[in-house]
């Protein structure tokens, strides 16, 4: 059997450069007296988040969440199961959520909407990718997407 071609999208170059931009982005958009919590959406999240806090070069608290919307499917049910939350209290901070890829939304939307509840003082969220083909239009307008690196 012939294995398929894989077609790169984009280069590790174009990649390293966007998240140099998303940080220059971050460090202009919060002074150095700002407290900045990343919290990162674990499993993808991870190699994206080290690339990008690296490019902060700030002091920055990190902490991770392990969520699922998929189960043992390929799609997500729109039903949030937290496996892991965040130990810091984000109350008065500054935090962004940060994601790999945004898919249907739903996870994103329903994560957003808890960290909300713990009255952060500004919530945002970056991702590495978008697919916006997979997105339900009503959920489009639930995720005021901020950083989004390389839309396709």
């Amino acid at each position: 059997m012939e294995k398929p071609e894989i077609k790169v999208l984009y280069s590790n170059s174009d990649i390293s450069n966007r998240i140099k931009h998303i940080a220059n982005d971050i460090k202009v958009k919060y002074s150095s007296n700002d407290e900045i919590v990343i919290v990162g959406l674990l499993n993808g999240c991870f190699i994206f988040t080290s690339d990008l806090v690296r490019e902060i070069d700030r002091d920055l608290k990190i902490d991770f969440m392990t969520v699922s919307s998929y189960g043992d499917k390929m799609e997500s049910s729109g039903v949030i199961d937290i496996k892991m939350d965040i130990s810091i209290d984000i109350k008065d901070k500054n935090v962004i959520i940060v994601d790999d890829i945004i898919d249907t939304g739903n996870t994103l939307c329903e994560i957003k909407k808890y960290l909300e509840s713990k009255k952060p003082k500004h919530l945002e969220i970056c991702c590495l990718l978008d697919k916006k083909e997979k997105r339900k239009k009503k959920k489009r307008y639930c995720c005021k997407l901020l950083w989004i690196c390389m839309p396709r």
